[in-house]
């Protein structure tokens, strides 16, 4: 997890799939889990990450320094 002024900025992935398993992927803004089941993974890291807006790209860039 970053931090983007001094709150919490998540950045979640995510995989689902059909009754086939044919699978989609891709950046996760919002979902529902009915009858199927859900597994989350959390990284802790060691340093606190902050993102910040940077123009003119418009994205909220994870600083690595």
């Amino acid at each position: 997890m970053a931090w983007q002024k001094e709150k919490p900025s998540l950045h979640v992935h995510g995989v689902v799939t059909d009754a086939s398993f044919k699978a989609w992927g891709g950046h996760l803004l919002e979902a529902t889990v009915s009858t199927g089941s859900l597994e989350i993974t959390v990284i802790v890291h060691d340093k606190k990450l902050e993102r910040k807006m940077e123009e003119p790209l418009g994205a909220n860039v994870l600083q690595l320094q």
